[in-house]
């Protein structure tokens, strides 16, 4: 029981800060992106890239695969979906169809199978007599970090503020 409640925690921990970029982006600059999670798909792969085929060292290509995608999303926005802006049919279209390009792209790139980088934290922990991957924990502490200080952000610097009222 005790490791269906951590397992649970660290899989809503990594759909919290799915949900926290998604909730963002709808909320400032009011686009429904259906593509948002495929853009986490993207970067896992680009790092897998980097990391597993290309030998870079798996922190500089984590960072690497945020650069590429947020390039790549950057092109997306310019290119695609701030000319139709006004248009939220069409921008839901295209954010669709960008969704399911990429996801072929990657199915066709590299195949059914699941493909692995390499761990940061090889060690298991026990807890409460339950073995627990330690690159869970990992995820699980990165998240609350990560969402935490987000939250701070928005809650305590101007810029946040501004964010804050420019969603509502």
């Amino acid at each position: 029981m005790i490791e269906i409640i951590i397992y649970g925690a660290v899989s809503s921990a990594i759909y919290a800060m799915l949900a926290v970029g998604f909730t963002l982006i709808f909320g400032v600059a009011r686009v429904l992106n259906l593509s948002h999670g495929a853009f986490y798909a993207l970067g896992a792969y680009f790092t897998y890239t980097y990391n597993g085929l290309l030998g870079i060292p798996l922190l500089v290509a984590a960072v690497l695969a945020v650069a590429t995608v947020a390039a790549f999303g950057v092109a997306m926005e310019r290119v695609m979906v701030r000319p139709l802006r006004y248009s939220g049919l069409a921008v839901l279209m295209i954010t669709l169809a960008m969704s399911l390009l990429i996801e072929q792209v990657l199915l066709l790139t590299f195949g059914s199978e699941t493909q692995n980088v390499q761990s940061l934290v090889s060690d298991k922990v026990t807890m409460f007599g339950v073995d627990i991957g330690g690159q869970r924990l990992l995820a699980l502490g990165v998240s609350v970090v990560l969402i935490s200080g987000l939250w701070l952000f928005i809650q305590r610097t101007r810029l946040g503020n501004a964010i804050l009222a420019v969603s509502q």
